[in-house]
């Protein structure tokens, strides 16, 4: 082998300018490197055996880097064989990759069974913790089961006081007022053809039969359905359609404030001397044709806005005539009912008296009230909307030939004739509200609709017991068939 090395000097510094070599050298270089590739790709090339999930190698590499094990030593990009570690770049690469998924997949699975069973472990201490919870649930829904029982208990026990109360001593009279029109019947029409006393007599008889209350999640109650007769003297209804009349002046009364500035209102009661019973019919003509007069005359139309009428008879028993009378409440303002349309009471006898063609000076009352006194509004409303007649002025249970009597003389007077009226700016705020003009004897005055309770509410029902002439609450099987019959009843009156 031959080299040609050409140098120079300069100021001592050794330069080499060019290195030249023999053919013989060239060749011997390129040999050496194709036999040194030629080893590399045989120690590549090996053949790999698995027993019993650790991975050896049939060949041992023979170079010089190889340890004592006959395992390469680990390296950056080495794999897990048994408890040795491989290096990746002596295995061509789809077969090291599959070496590697392999013992990653029974790796894995061995750790999943282990922490199945350590799972499963913990799901048995789950499962029983879950038992004694649900068995404390039980206890618990158990004790609330009694607490609602309980309170229940109490609300119905309350209910059942308050319809005692109320319900009961109107039932009664209804009852008693029932057979007196079977007695007027028997009288007037039994073998004639008629049906007018007997008619009512059942209804009445019937009426506020059942009654149906909704109470709410937080216990509050309320009624919400029971039969009634419409009949005019039934003292249940009676008084149902005072308190629904109430309920709607008073509604009436707050919009009209609202709507008119100023607002003054004026009680004012008209009389005149008791008549006896052939005379009461005609009397009630000329007090009702007397009142629209007055509300024609101009002293009065300077400051009426608007009013509300009632017509109301009493019974004075020992004289045995009757007291027929009207209550007007009038809707005026500070403004209007001041300086000469002014009137006092003395005025208002004046004109009642011209009016009626009297030979006396009537019994007039005239209240003013301001509407911030809520007591006051209260009890006026209430006057203008109470009972027309008073059970108390026709029901004698300790005499049925009196109750017969007056029942007579008060069925046969007050048919036909609008108990209440409205006019001006009271009429026009009912019908913005969506008030009927005139509470009807067809007017439904319990609450209508469909028996059922709230989601989170229930049901509560009462029937009266004739026999024993009191109201028991209902349950079970007795309720729900009693339910479907007021379900039933309800969509024949629709």
């Amino acid at each position: 082998m031959n080299i040609n090395i050409n140098i120079n000097t300069n100021q001592g510094v050794i330069n080499i300018n060019s290195v030249e070599f023999t053919e013989e050298f060239t060749a011997n270089t390129s040999k050496n490197t194709e036999n040194t590739k030629d080893r590399e790709n045989k120690e590549k090339n090996i053949v790999w055996e698995q027993k019993e999930g650790n991975i050896t190698p049939a060949y041992t590499p023979s170079y010089g880097n190889v340890g004592k094990s006959g395992i390469v030593p680990q390296r950056e990009n080495a794999v897990v064989v048994g408890d040795k570690k491989i290096n990746n770049s002596l295995l061509p690469p789809p077969k090291a990759e599959a070496i590697a998924e392999e013992k990653k997949g029974i790796v894995v699975e061995k750790q999943r069974k282990n922490e199945n069973v350590s799972r499963k472990g913990k799901n048995v201490d789950k499962n029983g913790e879950n038992v004694n919870r649900s068995e404390k649930n039980v206890d618990v829904d158990a004790e609330d089961g009694v607490v609602h029982q309980q309170e229940a208990e109490e609300i119905a026990r309350r209910i059942l006081e308050e319809i005692q109360e109320i319900y009961t001593p109107k039932k009664i009279d209804g009852v008693f007022l029932s057979d007196i029109y079977a007695k007027l019947y028997n009288e007037y029409e039994r073998g004639k053809g008629g049906s007018y006393y007997i008619n009512k007599s059942e209804r009445m008889y019937y009426c506020g039969s059942f009654l149906v209350y909704e109470v709410n999640e937080r216990g509050e109650k309320r009624l919400i359905k029971a039969n009634s007769c419409h009949v005019r003297l039934c003292p249940m209804c009676m008084w149902r359609r005072s308190l629904k009349a109430y309920r709607e002046m008073r509604i009436i009364y707050d919009y009209v404030q609202k709507e008119t500035e100023n607002s003054k209102f004026l009680f004012l009661t008209l009389t005149q001397r008791n008549v006896e019973a052939d005379k009461l019919g005609k009397e009630l003509d000329r007090i009702l044709y007397g009142f629209m007069r007055l509300m024609q005359r101009k002293e009065i139309k300077k400051f009426c806005l608007g009013f509300v009428r009632s017509l109301e008879i009493t019974y004075n028993k020992e004289a045995n005539t009757y007291h027929p009378h009207i209550h007007i409440l009038i809707h005026t303002t500070n403004g209007f009912y001041s300086g000469r349309n002014y009137l006092s009471k003395q005025d208002y006898i004046k004109l009642w008296r011209e009016i009626m063609g009297l030979d006396y000076d009537p019994n007039i009352d005239i209240r003013r009230f301001k509407p911030k006194d809520v007591n006051r509004v209260g009890r006026e409303l209430a006057e203008i909307c109470k009972y027309s007649v008073k059970p108390s002025d026709y029901i004698y249970i300790s005499d049925e030939n009196l109750t017969k009597k007056v029942t007579e003389i008060l069925d046969r007077d007050l048919a036909g004739r609008r108990l209440l009226s409205y006019g001006g700016t009271i009429r026009k705020a009912r019908k913005k509200l969506l008030f009927s003009d005139e509470i009807t004897e067809s007017d439904d005055i319990m609450a209508v609709g469909d028996v059922q309770a709230d989601e989170q509410g229930y049901i509560e029902l009462y029937k009266w017991h004739f026999g024993e002439e009191r109201y028991k609450r209902l349950n079970g099987e007795e309720k729900e068939n009693m339910l479907k019959f007021v379900r039933r009843k309800g969509k024949d009156c629709k």
